[in-house]
């Protein structure tokens, strides 16, 4: 019976595991999508008669600092030549070695060159 009790809650336990998992993936997923969406209108021209407003915002966005520190994998895709791959690898590095000390040590990352790093340096902060 005791055995029939504890296989029960592993079961249920294990359930709620993977609600949980397939609940933050979707979040993850959702939040990668609206970055790109983000980072696609960032780039899109304002379009002339927008309020002065609007492309203040727009221009706000594409001007802001991403700290390469803290960021998220969505938050690193809004840097220029910047996709969920060379995102994830940002962050699998950081957490692999710490935080940067520097801008140049980006290039560390597998497909991050000095070009990439000089398109996104007034972004960039650490």
């Amino acid at each position: 019976m005791k055995s029939l009790l504890i296989t029960s809650a592993l079961a249920l336990a294990l359930s709620c595991a993977m609600t949980y998992t397939a609940s933050v993936q979707a979040g993850l997923e959702k939040q990668a999508t609206q970055s790109t969406q983000l980072k696609k209108s960032a780039q899109a021209a304002v379009p002339a008669n927008a309020s002065k407003e609007m492309k203040s915002a727009v221009n706000d966005a594409k001007l802001a600092s991403v700290n390469i520190n803290k960021a998220s994998v969505a938050q690193l895709q809004t840097l220029k030549g910047i996709g969920e791959a060379k995102a994830k690898a940002i962050v699998e590095y950081r957490k692999a070695h710490g935080k940067f000390k520097s801008k140049q040590e980006l290039t560390q990352v597998k497909g991050i060159g000095e070009k990439l790093i000089a398109q996104n340096a007034q972004r960039i902060s650490l």
